[in-house]
């Protein structure tokens, strides 16, 4: 349910076909000849609604630790649940071609403010899996995606007959009413916690043995340093010998290690929160101009049936590669650490915005599977770093409060929309080009900052 609102173009699709927004064209405009003026009111409304998307979070997340995970779902789902039930309401008895487009901007809001922050309650599912956390977080993140496979097999049923008043209808008496069961019946209360340490651990016992003075007689064995020493580090006791365990690996960033413990204010004031908020923030301005404004650039490159062809492109990858784009991101994470992945990050977002320079529409199939590279890298990183640098307790307090500020700055996506309509869309993606070239300066900087002077370090949590 909580990536159905990246399904919005496909969506907008039908709503578009059924009359939605229709008197945005003058009259006796038909959607097949084009309609600039159509484009930029559906533009404006993924703008205003996406903003939603970004800024609910920042409420859910805040409140998740006291309500609980189960009420948090249970409301959000009542939430999305109004908004599917207003587009109902948009179709039911309409005429073809005559949809009521003044339910279609709440119905949307109530999905997005839902879809968004639902899946922050699942979060700390990660922390169970401290030697895969980063990959945890990722298809998370990739399963977020996938929600949005919801529209592509609505408008797929459209284009063979089906009617919007039945897709809807089936939409909320099925998988919505099943989400709002299980959300009562079977979710859990509580956030995960990782597991503790067992006090029995081998460790444990050589460091009370050695506090003592001696194991059996013997000196202690000096700490182990590395994987080398670690045989030398054995002991016996009772006769038997006690391995000690391979030392622990490093903190992805060691300087930073006293930021997990403080409160979740006193981590919002920190240099590095506030840093990271404006690298985020870019980055997400980048998402969002693309969704917002793909079909308008398109429609300034093409006719209109090979402008719906490449929106089709970009509806058919969005689902069916999010789950294997963030499995690439999240392995990157593992293996090469978060400074790897924001590096990642930022190079997708210049190559991606150095693609929409490029005035030729074939080439924008490719630039779709960027972008499909580049969310799902985005999400995926937000969420790592956090908790890498600040811990899972506020976790998801913390990333609300990134994504809601990032939606509030996301704004500027409508009047960089109205740059382009009017006077062509080359300067505001060279603008958002320099921004991100410039955001590659973030993982630089916190490769200093965080206790590491090589950018590509392979760095971990702690496991």
């Amino acid at each position: 349910m909580s990536g159905t609102f990246y399904g919005f173009w496909q969506l907008a699709y039908m709503l578009q076909l059924e009359g939605g927004y229709r008197e945005a064209c003058p009259a006796g405009a038909l959607l097949a000849d084009g309609c600039p003026s159509l484009d930029a009111a559906w533009g404006a409304l993924f703008t205003n609604t996406s903003v939603l998307a970004f800024s609910v979070p920042l409420l859910s997340g805040v409140a998740l630790p006291y309500v609980g995970p189960r009420a948090t779902v249970i409301l959000l789902t009542a939430v999305f649940a109004a908004g599917v039930a207003l587009l109902l309401a948009a179709a039911q008895g309409a005429a073809p071609g005559a949809l009521r487009s003044a339910f279609i901007l709440p119905g949307l809001a109530c999905i997005a403010t839902a879809a968004a922050a639902n899946y922050l309650p699942l979060l700390s599912v990660a922390s169970l899996f401290k030697r895969r956390t980063s990959l945890v977080l990722s298809v998370l993140s990739g399963s977020f995606d996938t929600g949005s496979g919801v529209f592509l097999v609505m408008r797929l049923l459209y284009d063979a007959g089906a009617r919007p008043p039945a897709l809807l209808a089936g939409f909320l008496g099925g998988p919505v009413a099943c989400m709002f069961l299980i959300a009562a019946a079977l979710w859990r209360d509580a956030p995960f916690h990782p597991p503790p340490e067992a006090p029995e651990s081998p460790h444990v016992v050589l460091a009370a043995l050695a506090a003592a003075g001696s194991v059996h007689g013997k000196p202690p064995a000096p700490a182990s340093g590395g994987e080398g020493d670690s045989a030398a580090a054995a002991g016996e006791a009772g006769g038997h010998r006690v391995a000690a365990p391979p030392a622990p690996a490093p903190a992805a960033f060691p300087k930073l290690a006293h930021l997990h413990g403080l409160p979740l204010l006193k981590q919002m004031a920190t240099v590095e929160y506030a840093v990271f908020f404006l690298f985020f923030a870019v980055l997400a301005l980048r998402f969002n101009w693309f969704l917002s404004s793909f079909a308008s650039q398109l429609g300034a490159l093409g006719a209109p049936s090979d402008v719906d062809a490449q929106v089709a492109v970009l509806g058919y990858l969005m689902p069916t590669l999010a789950l294997p784009a963030v499995l690439v991101a999240g392995f990157v994470l593992d293996a090469r650490g978060p400074l790897a992945g924001l590096t990642l990050l930022s190079c997708l977002g210049t190559l991606l915005s150095a693609l929409q320079l490029v005035p030729s529409l074939p080439l924008q199939g490719f630039t779709a599977l960027v972008f499909v590279m580049f969310r799902g890298t985005l999400f995926s990183c937000l969420s790592v770093f956090l908790s890498m640098a600040f811990g899972f307790s506020n976790l998801s307090a913390l990333v609300g409060v990134v994504t809601c500020l990032s939606g509030v700055f996301s704004l500027l996506t409508g009047p960089l929309l109205d740059w382009g309509l009017l006077r062509g869309f080359r300067e505001p993606n060279a603008l958002i080009l320099a921004l991100c070239a410039a955001s590659l300066a973030f993982p630089w900087w916190m490769a200093v900052r965080g206790g590491h002077t090589g950018l590509l370090s392979a760095l971990h949590a702690v496991k």
